[in-house]
């Protein structure tokens, strides 16, 4: 049976510093990377994720920021 690792999940500010951070407990890095991004999809006030699994970066993610005028203009018309 295999064993779960841990990972560390750094959610972004504006300015590429972390701001939070969360452990995620899985099987795999693929399994890890999904569960960083569903975490980032649920957190619209945080820029990007970099997920580390001990010294070694596994993934690193940032949003693109969408202007103000977009989202107004999506709300609108949605």
């Amino acid at each position: 049976m295999e064993n779960m690792a841990q990972y560390r999940c750094y959610f972004l500010d504006p300015t590429g510093g972390s701001s939070v951070t969360e452990t995620v407990e899985c099987f795999g890095d693929r399994e890890a990377v999904d569960i960083a991004r569903t975490m980032l999809r649920h957190r619209p006030h945080h820029y990007g994720i970099e997920l580390w699994k001990g010294s070694r970066r596994l993934h690193h993610e940032v949003r693109i920021p969408v202007p103000a005028f977009i989202i107004r203009s999506l709300q609108k018309t949605g």
